[in-house]
């Protein structure tokens, strides 16, 4: 029986890229939420929520 391959763990500037990545999106979703009209505010608030649950159900 052979063993399966384990994945390489990320390189730290993988991971210095990725957490970058991930602080942008927050912090742009929260930026559109601050200066978004106060009548679609709650549609950008379901859209966000929407994301963030989708992106914790992602490998």
């Amino acid at each position: 029986m052979t063993q399966p391959f384990l994945k390489q763990p990320p390189s730290a500037e993988e991971i210095d890229a990725d957490k970058r990545n991930r602080f942008a999106v927050r912090a742009s979703s929260i930026l559109a939420f601050i200066e978004c009209d106060d009548a679609l505010r709650p549609k950008l608030r379901e859209a966000i929520v929407d994301a963030m649950l989708w992106a914790q159900t992602q490998p």
